[in-house]
């Protein structure tokens, strides 16, 4: 469903599991899919991958196998055609070279990232390459955890301000009645699973670092986990039924593709599965009392 092609994909009968801390004010409590959903999203994707395989010889480390090979391609690196570009699959890049570099020390893949933010942020804190904020697309704040990652390491403004610009479209971001971030203003009232990897670990980081106490922020983040799994959770009985999430849904059931009773769409794709499962576990490596 991502990007123009669109068509969300169905989750099913997960396990819900609920955990409360009443320490905290907001009392936030957070849907965790269970062991089952995982062996299933994981079958799903050894079940679509077919084909024949080549042999290879094995690399020391297949992260930096892949980590080389990409900055060798030059991508990630904040630019397309030469040209400054706010993707959200450079921001995916520089979280992978940056758990890198914390495991290597080497520079080389600290300074990757620092390049490659660099391409799309002013001296002055301002992101161009492309990011507007009145489109109010959730796909650019995956970029934002790079800047709060320089910040934390270089205490330089600029990375603080970019940031500020990403958090200051979060309070503006429209929303479904229920209080969903849509993906994109232009995807009138949907919410997708991409939604939350693309936003949502960005919301929690900065929140942890600037605003920790902020308990409307962190029962936000945790309803926007919510809200997603609920309004695309296949319905037990239903036909083709998986035990997944379909890939988004549209409250206002008006695409032409929305379901008539709920408003999700069709299909399943496993990489929107991937992206809500990595986000609840990042999400929760961020804030833990959210077990």
């Amino acid at each position: 469903m991502h990007e123009d092609v669109y068509s969300p994909l169905h989750f099913g009968d997960i396990n819900r599991h609920y955990s409360c801390n009443s320490s905290v004010d907001d009392c936030t409590c957070i849907v965790m899919p269970s062991i089952q959903f995982l062996v299933r999203l994981l079958c799903s994707v050894i079940l679509t991958s077919s084909g024949s395989t080549r042999v290879l010889a094995r690399p020391q480390s297949y992260a930096i196998w892949a980590a080389d090979s990409a900055i060798k391609r030059g991508q990630g690196n904040g630019l397309s055609s030469g040209s400054a570009s706010v993707s959200y699959e450079h921001g995916e890049l520089q979280w992978g070279l940056r758990q890198l570099y914390e495991k290597t020390g080497n520079k080389t893949y600290y300074n990757y990232i620092l390049t490659g933010a660099s391409n799309i942020v002013n001296d002055n804190g301002t992101i161009h390459g492309g990011y507007t904020v009145s489109d109010y697309s959730l796909d650019p704040v995956r970029t934002g955890p790079t800047f709060l990652y320089l910040y934390a390491q270089t205490k330089q403004e600029k990375w603080k301000k970019a940031a500020d610009i990403y958090r200051g479209q979060l309070n503006g971001h429209p929303r479904t009645a229920q209080g969903q971030f849509w993906h994109k203003l232009r995807y009138f009232n949907q919410g997708w699973l991409d939604g939350i990897y693309m936003g949502d670990v960005f919301y929690a980081q900065y929140t942890k670092d600037f605003q920790p106490s902020n308990t409307t922020a962190w029962a936000d983040i945790a309803s926007q986990v919510k809200l997603i799994y609920s309004n695309t959770l296949q319905a037990p009985g239903s036909a083709n039924y998986t035990g997944l999430l379909y890939h988004g849904y549209d409250y206002s059931h008006t695409a032409v593709w929305a379901s008539t009773d709920r408003g999700h769409c069709p299909e399943i794709w496993d990489r929107a599965l991937g992206w809500y499962a990595m986000a609840l576990v990042d999400i929760l490596d961020i804030r833990e009392w959210f077990l």
